[in-house]
């Protein structure tokens, strides 16, 4: 299994148990019907394009801290896919632009299950798309179906702008489909 190189900066900016990760986590747990996490681990990422690689690398550096390396191939690359998202639906930001919004990557450990965060101040829900065969964009949240047991996506408040997308990792070889009220919620085909 190929491994992603790890910025050793990659934890120092982290934070370990954030606040902001408390109620997506809460929610998450509930329509999951999961345990609470033991450990969780959040970065702030700057809304530009070039922060996908230290996503990435938040992302190796923690996993590999919490000796879940099983996991590192496929959450960091779902990880890569959410932030895009985030990117350019939650700020609507290209590529080559650069904002002052902001976006938010967390990870949260179970025994044997990591649960990966991304979250953004945009409004509305991520859609997966229907691209055409030449499109170079719009498969992101297919690709982290195809990865994750479920994922879906919870907002930051009741009553205002702001989500939070996340995808669970199982050592299962099957996904599950969670129903859950107000949000969205696929499984993947793994």
């Amino acid at each position: 299994m190929p491994t992603t190189a790890v910025h050793p900066d990659a934890l120092l900016r982290s934070e370990e148990n954030p606040d902001w990760l408390r109620p997506a986590l809460r929610e998450v747990c509930r329509v999951a019907h999961l345990v609470r996490p033991g450990a969780t681990c959040g970065c702030h990422l700057t809304a530009h394009a070039a922060a996908a690689a230290r996503a990435r690398a938040f992302t190796t550096a923690t996993l590999q801290a919490w000796d879940h390396r099983q996991f590192v191939d496929d959450v960091a690359l779902a990880v890569t896919e959410l932030f895009s998202n985030a990117l350019r639906h939650g700020l609507g930001v290209r590529p080559a632009a650069e904002c002052h919004g902001s976006i938010r990557a967390g990870l949260a450990c179970l025994p044997s299950a990591v649960i990966c965060l991304v979250a953004d101040p945009g409004p509305g829900g991520p859609a997966v798309g229907e691209p055409g065969p030449l499109a170079e964009c719009g498969r992101g949240l297919r690709v982290v179906a195809a990865l994750a047991t479920a994922w879906g996506c919870v907002p930051v408040r009741p009553d205002g702008p702001g989500k939070t997308t996340w995808a669970l990792f199982t050592g299962a070889g099957v996904g599950h489909f969670i129903k859950a009220e107000d949000q969205h919620v696929e499984s993947g085909a793994r």
